[in-house]
């Protein structure tokens, strides 16, 4: 019996390919593999995308909507130290919920004029910047700051998904400690 087709879009496409990448790793984000997966045959694909970039592309910023909802959801109690350390546990953790998705967002460019990513990664960074703003860094400093601390964070993520912290100390009370030492110095 015929494959009955459904109504294929592009939202179908990142689902789909999104779907790949968390069972099977990033090697999975293809085009071949994503046209199986979705039992058509790969230049059907290109009415959605233009190729594989713009395949990591879609899957990357689908990824940062979904953490930024995550972030948006974070308790802000007023203490910038506090909340700005709490941004940072939520970013932990998505990573760490979605280790595949979050190796896709972080080695996929980022386009800053696509209309639908840059609203949501505004409005993330101004999460964290009114909490470094908050703590007395402005203009340049305050850029530097946001980019240590993703610096920060990103390294020790990456370094705990791919099991690299065999000490006896708890990943999570090194991730604190980082976080506030990170904190302290802006």
């Amino acid at each position: 019996m015929p494959r009955r087709r459904q109504s294929l879009d592009r939202a179908a496409v990142v689902d789909a390919a999104i779907a790949l990448v968390e069972q099977d790793g990033i090697g999975a984000l293809g085009i071949n593999r994503v046209a199986r997966s979705l039992g058509i045959k790969p230049p059907s694909l290109y009415n959605h995308i233009s190729g594989g970039a713009d395949l990591a592309w879609y899957v990357a910023r689908t990824g940062w909507h979904r953490m930024g909802v995550q972030l948006d959801a974070s308790p802000i109690v007023g203490d910038p130290t506090v909340d700005l350390a709490e941004l940072c546990n939520v970013y932990r953790d998505f990573a760490r919920s979605n280790p595949h998705l979050y190796e896709v967002m972080s080695t996929t460019p980022l386009r800053n004029d696509d209309p639908e990513y840059a609203p949501r990664m505004r409005a993330s960074l101004a999460l964290f910047s009114a909490q470094i703003t908050a703590l007395g860094a402005t203009d340049d400093d305050a850029i530097h700051a946001m980019r240590a601390l993703r610096s920060a964070m990103h390294g020790f993520i990456v370094l705990e998904i791919g099991g690299q912290f065999a000490l006896d100390q708890t990943a999570s009370d090194s991730w604190r400690w980082m976080v506030a030492a990170v904190i302290g110095n802006i």
